[in-house]
């Protein structure tokens, strides 16, 4: 039990902390909370993914 409240802690610092500030998307428990970061979270290994994409096509094109 100790350990899910340290962790569920340690999410909701990272998600008050982590917010762009739109306000858009606001939590409104704990659970949003998680949530919200674990979609953060997947949205930045897609943009990642997407810009690694981009490098191997262009590496590609030059290397032609």
């Amino acid at each position: 039990y100790l350990v899910l409240k340290v962790f569920v802690g340690l999410l909701l610092g990272y998600y008050y902390h982590s917010d762009v500030g739109f306000g858009d998307i606001v939590a409104a428990n704990p659970k949003e909370a998680i949530i919200l970061v674990v979609v953060e979270i997947v949205g930045c290994m897609a943009l990642a993914y997407n810009i690694n994409r981009i490098g191997n096509m262009l590496q590609y094109m030059q290397e032609k």
